[in-house]
């Protein structure tokens, strides 16, 4: 589960992708470990688009460790978080962790720009983390952020469909506290969220997380013009499917690195 993904290097990088030294934080969700992303990460390696390049390991009491390094020769380097502890009966505590290590990585790693994949509870913290911190948000542009299956307001079922005017009937009260923090978040200019979700046997929700909970971040970036939003369901796709199906893993190579 922690043993982190192993790195395979590569010198030339594949046909119709950029090569850039932006790096990529793979976060996992609830639970999550090696696994969640490991498929992802081999898959960009083997078809030399992208190579790993850290492993980050937090700890409940936000202390780091760190193997790996960072470089301008990169191409596409992977950062792979790791919770050393993520079965808290909320995300609160792993927002607090990923806030730490997202200082970390600008403060002692000169990350001023980053793009982040992130499976379910792991993109509800992030978004906490980056929404809920000002100086997370002048410290990094995060570019490209793709989201597997994420809950963002977990008020409603699959039997809620998305229509403008949903939030005022939200009673989650973390998702209040995200609308109330991102009147005034700092946005760059064309960040692009990808919001992607499964859907298992025809109904609205990946058997774990409703469409609807992840569709509420429509409302999130609604009045925000410098952020492009991007939605996609996969049929035939459970929630831990959303980080192992190939045609997924494709997709997310040609979101973040394509020459399209």
């Amino acid at each position: 589960m922690l043993h982190g993904s192993r790195t395979h290097s590569f010198t030339s990088e594949r046909r119709g992708f950029k090569a850039s030294s932006t790096p990529t934080l793979l976060i996992p969700g609830w639970g999550g470990g090696t696994w969640s992303t490991d498929k992802m990460i081999q898959t960009f390696q083997n078809k030399k688009i992208a190579q790993k390049a850290m492993t980050v390991w937090v700890f409940p009491n936000g202390r780091t460790i760190i193997k790996g390094s960072l470089d301008q020769h990169q191409k596409n380097p992977l950062i792979q978080l790791l919770y050393v502890w993520n079965y808290s009966a909320t995300y609160q505590p792993q927002t607090r962790q990923l806030t730490i290590v997202l200082k970390k990585l600008h403060n002692s790693y000169g990350v001023n720009k980053m793009n982040v994949i992130a499976h379910s509870y792991g993109g509800t913290e992030f978004m906490h983390a980056y929404i809920g911190s000002p100086s997370i948000q002048k410290m990094i542009d995060f570019r490209k952020i793709v989201l597997l299956g994420v809950p963002v307001d977990e008020s409603f079922g699959t039997k809620t469909r998305y229509r403008l005017g949903l939030a005022k009937k939200s009673k989650d009260d973390n998702f209040k506290i995200l609308e109330k923090e991102i009147k005034s978040v700092h946005t760059h200019h064309n960040d692009q969220i990808f919001n992607l979700m499964g859907s298992k046997d025809g109904e609205r929700t990946d058997g774990s997380v409703p469409h609807i909970q992840s569709e509420m971040l429509r409302n999130l970036i609604k009045d925000h013009p410098n952020i492009q939003y991007h939605e996609h369901i996969y049929a035939h796709t459970s929630h831990p499917m959303l980080h192992q199906k190939s045609n997924i893993i494709n997709d997310v190579a040609h979101y973040l690195w394509s020459d399209d």
